[in-house]
């Protein structure tokens, strides 16, 4: 297992730090705030959660996956950036997440 990191996770009212375990491009951790009770992969360079999951070891899945994909997201720092990634990126980044959020691991 890869070492522990810390990174700041980004709320409505707040932001709050949390250590998880590095996975590709994202940190796993358990939620907080309104993601309480699961396990999400957030963005480090922007705090956003990326992934929101039932278990950990969908979280892991899922930030394997996206990981995979292509996509330098050190360089995503903004939501814009994220937003002019490929149409087809895009869709393989939503279809992952979709599966996450439901518990599954397409």
């Amino acid at each position: 297992m890869n070492s522990k990191v810390k990174v700041t996770v980004r709320g409505t009212q707040f932001d709050t730090e949390v250590v998880g375990d590095p996975i590709g491009y994202f940190v796993v951790h358990r939620g907080v705030f309104d993601r309480k009770g699961k396990w999400v992969a957030t963005h480090p360079a922007t705090g956003c959660a990326a992934v929101t999951a039932p278990t950990r070891e969908v979280a892991e899945w899922a930030a394997r996956r996206l990981s995979d994909l292509g996509v330098d997201f050190d360089e995503i720092d903004t939501i814009e950036k994220s937003k002019a990634l490929d149409p087809s990126v895009l869709n393989e980044i939503y279809l992952i997440t979709g599966a996450a959020r439901l518990g599954g691991m397409a």
